[in-house]
């Protein structure tokens, strides 16, 4: 595990799987980019721990096959909405 502090602001790269995943004191957050980051191109964006993206969705698969289940998603304030929402 690779820890990266930046004033606040931490990175941590916790294993293959799971990339990268950010925190500001403590909680996942990250403004402008996705707080976890996938290695099979999986992004998930939080805001000060709660699942949220204002400007698309906040889990987006590199490859959305919704036969399998695997469906991007979108999340206002940790509460799953409709993209047009």
């Amino acid at each position: 595990m690779i820890t990266l502090f930046l004033s606040n602001v931490t990175c941590v790269k916790m294993s293959e799987a799971l990339r990268e995943s950010w925190y500001e004191n403590g909680v996942i957050h990250r403004i402008e980019g996705p707080a976890r980051i996938y290695s099979d191109g999986v992004e998930v964006w939080f805001f000060q721990g709660a699942l949220h993206r204002s400007d698309g969705p906040a889990v987006e698969w590199d490859s959305p096959s919704p036969q399998e289940g695997l469906s991007n998603r979108w999340y206002i304030n940790g509460l799953q909405v409709t993209p047009e929402q």
